[in-house]
């Protein structure tokens, strides 16, 4: 099928150039479009990388480090004879245990895989299992019931319930290393994707900008050289030469004049 491209040589040559300059930045308007486009994707995948995976592995290792300070504390505190300093002990285990709670609840908010959310679940339960051996072995150190209380944080229901807990939150560390690894490998799948189709885009506009600059061009200098040569002839005494310059633009009008 054969496009008819008469409405193009008939328009003035003025239009014929701002319409290509138009085509052309249209095309550099597309180009930089997708680039900001793939650009934002990117930032909003390292973003998620950011406040999914390195914020969480952070409240992770203070959970660990707050969950070792109260193990700390708690054999400090049978350690002691004095009221006045257990209760210190007491009140010391009890802000690193509102801190434990912080983190988790703020580690909770970034969970996005059911396994994650079953390891969080299984982490609170036991943790209650937990808290209130802990406040047994309180009461005991309150008593000055040492020898009761060291065999139970040797050997009592709170030492599998302190090894549950730690194998729990090494777990959730490493679950949040694998996320960080899956999302980092998408980050750099997508960069070079979006590398790929930039490279791509651009030529493809290079491509079609000089197209469209020879296809002006053409549109321009062929009649601008028939009329040239009606001229040439017209000087040498043919005065009825004429271009066959078959249009309505400047050059069309010149030939016919």
């Amino acid at each position: 099928m054969k496009v008819n491209m008469d409405w193009i040589k008939n328009l003035s040559i003025s239009k014929k150039l701002i319409y290509s300059f138009v085509i052309v930045a249209f095309i550099a308007g597309i180009i930089g479009t997708i680039g900001l486009i793939n650009i934002y994707k990117i930032e909003k995948e390292d973003t998620k990388l950011y406040e999914m995976v390195t914020v969480p592995l952070s409240e992770a290792g203070q959970l660990s480090d707050n969950f070792q300070k109260v193990r700390v504390t708690l054999r400090d505190m049978v350690l002691l004879d004095n009221p006045v300093n257990i209760n210190q002990k007491i009140e010391q285990r009890k802000a690193y245990s509102a801190e434990i709670t912080r983190l988790v609840d703020s580690y909770e908010k970034t969970l996005m895989t059911d396994e994650g959310k079953n390891l969080l679940a299984e982490f609170r339960e036991k943790r209650k299992e937990y808290l209130e051996d802990i406040q047994l072995i309180e009461e005991l150190a309150l008593l000055n019931q040492d020898e009761e209380a060291t065999v139970f944080l040797e050997s009592g229901s709170i030492v599998v319930t302190e090894n549950i807990e730690m194998d729990l939150i090494n777990k959730m560390v490493d679950l949040k290393i694998r996320l960080g690894k899956e999302i980092s490998d998408s980050n750099s799948s997508l960069a070079n994707t979006s590398s790929v189709m930039m490279i791509v885009f651009v030529i493809a506009g290079m491509v079609i900008a000089i197209s469209l600059g020879i296809f002006i061009t053409n549109l321009i200098k062929n009649p601008i050289n028939k009329v040239l040569n009606m001229a040439r002839e017209m000087q040498k005494g043919h005065i009825k030469a004429r271009a066959n310059v078959r249009r309505k633009d400047e050059l069309g009008q010149m030939a016919a004049g």
